[in-house]
């Protein structure tokens, strides 16, 4: 019987394999059905970091597009005056500035207060920014 001895980041679940990594904070995974294949995307995962290159998912996507998906979220977790008040930030403040740009092209800076996006609007929850000020998502690190 062969081993489903695990090396870091690769587990055996049943009858597949789990990948998990961390990148930028954010932790990733993904199911496969032979551990070749986990083994094969974790390498490559390891690769695109030491590359610097962009999470497949995120590397594709713009920031309305993205916007609109946590508007949808935040709809079903927080009251209508909140989320109409994250829904004026993001039309008002941040749309018409990142709006058509792809979110890997966003830095932090421009976003938390040293940049001129960050100054005279309140951070959202959920979002890098808010946590680091104490607010963020439902149920999230920042929650009370």
């Amino acid at each position: 019987m062969a081993s489903k001895r695990a090396k870091p980041g690769l587990r055996p679940r049943g009858n597949s394999w789990v990948v998990r990594y961390r990148r930028d904070g954010k932790a990733h995974w993904k199911s496969y059905r032979t551990k070749e294949e986990a083994e094969r995307a974790l390498a490559q995962a390891r690769l695109r970091k030491a590359l610097r290159q962009p999470e497949p998912q995120l590397g594709r996507k713009r920031f309305d597009a993205f916007a609109q998906e946590w508007l949808q979220f935040m709809r079903g977790h927080v009251s209508a005056k909140s989320w109409e008040g994250y829904e004026g930030i993001l039309r008002v403040h941040l749309a018409p500035e990142l709006g058509r740009r792809l979110l890997t092209e966003i830095t932090r800076r421009e976003l938390d207060g040293s940049g001129r996006l960050g100054r005279g609007w309140p951070a959202l929850p959920g979002t890098s920014t808010a946590g680091a000020r104490g607010g963020g998502a439902p149920g999230g690190r920042g929650a009370a």
